[in-house]
C-alpha cells in the first residue's frame, strides 16, 4: 500500500477484525509502512511487530510481520 492508503488499511483491519480475531500483515520494510503500527494502535488495536526474513539463501528479503489483535479486556 502507498503512504496515503496506510490509514485506510489500518481502519479496514480495525473494522474487519472480530473481537477474538487475529490479523497477520507483512511488509517488506517499505517507507510507506512506517506509520502503520502507530495507526493501528491509534485505532485501538494491539500490535506486535517482528522482523522477518524470507526467500532462498542468497535471495533473502527482510521485512516485518504485524500480529494484530483487539486488546485483552482487563
Amino acid at each position: 500500500y502507498e503512504l496515503r492508503l496506510t490509514g485506510a488499511v489500518a481502519v479496514f483491519v480495525q473494522k474487519s477484525l472480530a473481537p477474538d480475531g487475529l490479523a497477520l500483515v507483512t511488509d517488506t520494510d517499505r517507507h510507506s509502512a512506517r506509520p502503520f503500527r502507530w495507526l493501528l494502535e491509534q485505532a485501538g488495536l494491539s500490535v506486535t511487530v517482528t522482523p522477518v526474513k524470507t526467500g532462498d539463501p542468497g535471495n533473502r528479503h527482510k521485512g516485518f510481520l504485524y500480529r494484530i489483535t483487539h486488546p485483552a479486556d482487563g
